[in-house]
């Protein structure tokens, strides 16, 4: 009886993605079979990734999934079918490694416990760093000078452990989005937001609505991460071929175009990756 119940137990084990490890794939290989390509990416980024007025995709983002996508073709020799699978920032690392989606592209970044869970292409395909938003009124001057402070963030913040043992930040974090967290701020539940610089970036310049006319950026950006396409472990030819992909995007200068093209404030180091990979030096930076 007990044996038969161990081995039950082993069995329900093995079966379960999450719980055994991958055996190799050949992801490219599942991909030409099946005729279609699930690429996981969020869709609440604006200029980034977003739906337009007529519930489409839209973004420089989409605009590399739909690249991958006929560069897929192009290698693979066949047409596919494009499935877009929206996710959310607390459910996006468990849909690829349930297999939803064949790889994401989003705004994920990297550290070493995703990297745990997660393959990740190299080169990354973008670069952000951590900074606060806050009121104007409200004196910031330093990093330092929010120790014991309460600031807002999402709870999917990888930057927070590293803002609590530096600066010893109380992060408050909330699910509520934008709206939500600026209230919090006005009401004085926290003193700024903590995220990205890029989503500040944008979000201040396309405030139409003046919803964030009252506040600004305070400090320089901390701990520059890399955004990378992801992927389920064990995937070496769909890895291979998504690293070639992310290379010659900086090659091409794709990225530097579709910034211009989406009126995205121009990163400085995708400007340098550019001009490193189109003078095919193999120093580069990631």
């Amino acid at each position: 009886m007990r044996f038969a119940l161990l081995a039950s137990l082993l069995l329900a084990l093995t079966a379960n993605p999450l719980l055994a490890a991958d055996e190799p794939v050949d992801g490219l290989k599942q991909i030409r079979d099946r005729g279609r390509v699930a690429v996981c990416t969020t869709m609440a980024f604006p200029l980034f990734a977003y739906y337009d007025e007529q519930g489409k995709p839209a973004g420089m983002i989409h605009d590399l999934i739909v690249d991958v996508q006929q560069r897929l073709e192009q290698r693979l020799g066949r047409s596919l079918e494009l499935q877009v699978v929206r996710v959310t920032p607390t459910n996006r690392i468990e849909f690829v490694r349930q297999g939803r989606c064949d790889f994401m592209v989003s705004t994920l970044s990297y550290s070493p416990e995703r990297k745990v869970q997660l393959d990740f292409a190299e080169p990354g395909f973008y670069r952000s760093g951590t900074t606060v938003l806050a009121l104007k009124s409200t004196p910031i001057d330093s990093w330092e000078s929010l120790r014991g402070k309460s600031i807002c963030s999402s709870p999917t913040n990888s930057w927070l452990r590293i803002g609590e043992r530096r600066f010893g930040i109380n992060f408050v974090t909330y699910f509520g989005g934008e709206i939500d967290s600026q209230k919090a701020v006005v009401d004085g539940r926290c003193l700024g937001l903590a995220a990205y610089d890029t989503y500040f970036e944008v979000l201040l310049q396309r405030d139409g609505a003046n919803v964030w006319r009252d506040f600004e950026i305070k400090l320089p950006s901390q701990d520059f991460a890399y955004w990378s396409i992801t992927l389920r472990n064990n995937r070496p030819q769909l890895r291979a071929f998504l690293d070639e992909v992310v290379a010659d995007w900086h090659r091409s200068g794709l990225i530097v175009e579709l910034e211009k093209r989406h009126g995205i404030p121009a990163n400085p180091w995708v400007a340098e990756q550019h001009q490193r990979y189109a003078a095919n030096t193999s120093d580069v930076e990631n």
